[in-house]
């Protein structure tokens, strides 16, 4: 168990199987029937139990799972009424959450995720609060109140589930040792022609252990292994993703092992494709089934409106990559792709999305036409003074910050302004944010100067130097703090990113948009990362971020590739998620030389939170959409550090992490952010269930925003098949950094956790300290709890906390009136204060702690 998981914490596959997800492992339960009939075995008062229906029911149409795609793939099997299905699928469930996901499987109700979910109890149906949503190839788990948003008795409506299933024959075994948990994967083959690979695993004994697993069914969502007879037989089935193996290798298998192909096994495939939305593999398919039954005119019909559905996809793709800021390679999408062949209605879909981006393009320049002429008209002086900024705005117009000149798009040729405050809305617009109102061109320059004083202020390493700053900004007219706070997130990053050379190639090694930068301090704080933007990165547009971990025995780069993936010279473009969908993607290197483990060392905290605030002080990141993730021991790393600083994230992504030391006793701190966990259900020694089940089962609680995803039969692995889900749930508006609260209550046992939304401690007493390599020696652990509220009559009441001075930072958006006087209570005494609108502070803050979207405005030492 333990031995294994250190020198192997990730279990990282080879690198030739790079291309396809390593499975291993077995699953705790059947299919949803098996699960069903076990059920209704057990007495009443059983600790599970199906939900859609008011009674247990066994049929198919009473069980449930997810979904397989958009309407249209519904209406290409549709249209293929010569391929009619045979094979009937199980019933499903759409299961829609607040949040706005929507989860589709089979839903059973569970009371807990500690060890004993699945073993019968006495608990009445209404403490089963957990819902497992199971879509065969992966269990989700849901606090039912907190997160499904349906009635109360829990009906909810049945779709169609999974329609083909194909089977292969392949020599399974029958008899050995069951696999009941894995603590590592050493090694996973390449699938052969015959679908088999080698799964090499170590043994309880240090010797490997080897697998042989070979395919047995294949759906569209997920693809079922089972262990081989072999020299030593094992019992094992897991599954993968069927998307996992890539697409031409599977239907190489695939035909090889259904051979003979007639005119059924054909129709099969074909049917598999399309619901898996392959289209591609599809239309190979029924080419060939053309070729070889010719008179079969309703084939060719097919033929063709499976062809109109893969363009479809195509500009599907195009208004992804439009919606994400890449607008030349949407425009090429939707104007290169050759149309002659398609419908009329396909022609027009692409022509009026085209129209539509292209006139989203040129209003820009047709803007600021109007606007120089309106400036000409003012006469030469103004012309004179304005035309750097017009020069500017035409420089970085885009569509990306069309929406400062709202106000002027709607105004500009109102006759009832004068020319000049239409101008000064323009300019306003500009530097200050839509709704800016400025109608005055005189404040407009004193804004130019102020805005590059702003900026030189953030980028400056020279205390002295921002002095003078300062103090020339202190006699700028206009200068105030609500004035700054505008200015403040439309400016471009502060400090730049390293020069590429020129003759360096774009390939495999160097994509494009790739750097890496380090970060200086002593031996042991200093450190590095690499970020990776996504294509036509424009540093004015606001860009969510995935803040990636790697586990001690992967890299920073593994974790580019793994979110952005890897570059590909025809294409020229990175073919990852996080570049298709156009998120910023940073890796810090938070281990020191020779680490096995995360150690929950505050030297691991800084080296990741340095390289964030480095990154945002270079990159333009949306500081209310930064997500932190973590593989292995990265994914623990990543549950620790955001749980002590859950105010800096819009969501946690584990992946492969496990709970202990402070996670466990934080528990508290995330209720204050969203939460992923993603595990193999035989992941370690013992299943996760097992091991930390009741560390899970704090997540399901009625308050909180988590999901628990185990995949069937897996041990500890990278899981790139969840990436999809995974970003389905960071473009949820629901899952970015929450507003500040009016109220605190956190806990603390490290020195540096002492920073909570508005509330930071000046240090932890020593005595709420905890040593984590001396954890296992404190009988008792000297938790602290941190309370803090805004309460009416503009007063803040701190309650609680392990230190004996504070310092409170305010913000309007906390409740807080600064216009007026603020009490502020603590220890039964008052510290009044009033806000004097010195400029130092909000600069200050934003210059250290890089959040230009949320400065502080002032901050108050209490007592």
């Amino acid at each position: 168990g333990k031995v294994w998981r250190d020198r192997y914490p990730m279990g990282y596959p080879l690198k030739e199987a790079s291309e396809q997800e390593d499975s291993t492992s077995q699953n705790f339960g059947d299919d949803p029937m098996q699960i069903c009939r076990f059920i209704t075995s057990t007495p009443p008062t059983g600790n599970f139990r199906p939900v859609g229906t008011r009674d247990t029911c066994c049929r198919p149409d009473c069980m449930v799972a997810p979904n397989i795609g958009p309407p249209f793939v519904k209406t290409v099997v549709l249209l293929l009424f010569g391929i009619s299905f045979h094979h009937e699928g199980w019933a499903e469930h759409n299961v829609p959450l607040i949040n706005g996901l929507t989860l589709r499987g089979s839903v059973v109700e569970l009371p807990t995720l500690n060890e004993n979910a699945f073993q019968p109890s006495g608990a009445p149906s209404g403490a089963r609060t957990i819902w497992m949503i199971d879509d065969q190839l992966r269990r989700v788990f849901i606090h039912r109140h907190a997160m499904v948003a349906v009635p109360e008795d829990g009906v909810i409506p049945q779709v169609p589930g999974l329609r083909q299933r194909i089977t292969i024959d392949q020599p399974v075994a029958s008899g050995g040792k069951a696999l009941g948990s894995i603590g590592a994967i050493l090694q996973v083959s390449p699938f052969n022609e015959f679908g088999r690979r080698q799964v090499m695993i170590p043994g309880p004994d240090g010797k490997t252990i080897v697998v042989w697993q070979g395919i047995t069914e294949v759906t569209a969502r997920y693809i079922k292994l089972q262990a081989l007879i072999a020299a030593r037989s094992y019992v094992w089935e897991s599954r993968i993703a069927t998307s996992s193996i890539p697409r031409h290798q599977l239907r190489d298998i695939l035909h090889r092992r259904l051979r003979p192909l007639d005119f059924e096994k054909r129709l099969d495939l074909v049917r598999l494709f399309i619901e898996a939305e392959m289209f591609e593999m599809a239309r190979l398919e029924l080419e060939g089934l053309v070729r070889e039954n010719p008179d079969q005119a309703n084939l060719k019909k097919q033929l063709t409106s499976l062809v109109q559905e893969q363009a479809i996809q195509l500009l599907q793709e195009a208004k992804r990559r439009q919606q994400a800021g890449q607008y030349r390679l949407a425009k090429s999408m939707m104007t290169e792709f050759p149309l002659e062949d398609f419908a009329g209605v396909t022609k027009l879909q692409f022509r009026d999305a085209a129209d539509a981006l292209e006139s989203q393009l040129n209003l820009g320049p047709k803007l600021l036409d109007q606007l120089s002429q309106q400036v000409t008209e003012l006469g030469p002086d103004q012309l004179d003074q304005w035309q750097p900024i017009l020069d500017e705005m035409r420089e970085q117009f885009s569509p990306n910050t069309v929406a400062r000149l709202n106000d002027y798009q709607r105004l500009g040729n109102d006759q009832t302004l004068d020319l000049e405050s239409r101008v000064a809305l323009a300019f306003g617009g500009w530097m200050l944010g839509p709704g800016a109102g400025l109608q005055n061109l005189v404040l407009g320059q004193s804004l130019v100067r102020m805005r590059q004083l702003v900026w030189e202020y953030l980028a400056s390493d020279n205390q002295a130097q921002r002095q003078v700053i300062l103090a020339e900004l202190r006699q700028t007219e206009g200068v105030d703090v609500p004035t700054i706070a505008k200015i403040l997130p439309l400016l471009p990053p502060p400090l730049p990113l390293p020069e590429r050379p020129q003759d360096l190639p774009f390939d495999r090694d160097n994509p494009p948009g790739l750097y890496q930068l380090s970060i200086s301090g002593s031996e042991e704080l200093a450190t590095d990362y690499l970020i990776q933007l996504p294509p036509e990165y424009d540093p004015l547009r606001q860009y969510p971020t995935i803040i990636s971990l790697h586990a001690p025995a992967g890299s920073p780069r593994g974790q580019i590739d793994w979110w952005a993936g890897t570059y590909d010279e025809k294409l020229q473009l990175s073919l990852g998620q996080a570049s298709r969908l156009g998120y910023v993607v940073v890796a810090p290197r938070w281990t020191r030389d020779n680490q096995s483990r995360y150690e929950f060392t505050e030297r691991e905290h800084h080296r990741v939170l340095a390289s964030v605030r480095d990154a945002m002080r270079r990159v333009s990141i949306d500081a209310d959409r930064i997500f932190l993730t973590g593989h292995g021991e990265g994914g623990t790393a990543a549950w620790d550090i955001a749980l002590s600083h859950p105010d800096l994230w819009a969501g946690l992504i584990s992946i492969g992490g496990e709970p202990d030391k402070f996670i466990l006793s934080y528990r508290e701190n995330a209720r204050a952010l969203p939460i992923y966990i993603v595990l193999g259900e035989m992941a370690g020694s013992q299943s996760p269930l097992v091991r930390f089940g009741y560390a899970l089962d704090r997540y399901m609680h009625p308050k909180q925003n988590a999901m628990v995803v185990l995949y069937r039969g897996r041990g500890p692995e990278h899981f790139q098949e969840e990436i999809h889900h995974l970003f389905d749930w960071m473009s949820l508006r629901s899952n970015e950094r929450r507003p500040l609260p009016q109220a605190i209550e956190m806990s603390t046992m490290r020195a540096n956790d002492r920073f909570f939304w508005w509330l930071e401690m000046s240090q932890v007493n020593e005595r709420n300290v905890v040593n984590p390599f001396l954890w296992d020696q404190y009988q008792r652990k000297p938790l602290a709890s941190v309370k803090a509220g805004i309460l009416p009559s503009n007063t803040v009441h701190i309650s609680k906390g392990p230190t004996q001075q504070f310092n409170l930072w305010l913000r309007p958006d906390m409740g807080i009136e600064l216009n007026e006087q603020i009490n502020i209570r603590y220890n039964a005494r008052t510290t009044r204060y009033d806000f004097d609108g010195d400029i130092a502070t909000i600069l200050e803050d934003a210059r250290v702690r890089a959040d230009r979207k949320r400065p502080f405005w002032a901050t108050v030492p209490v007592p």
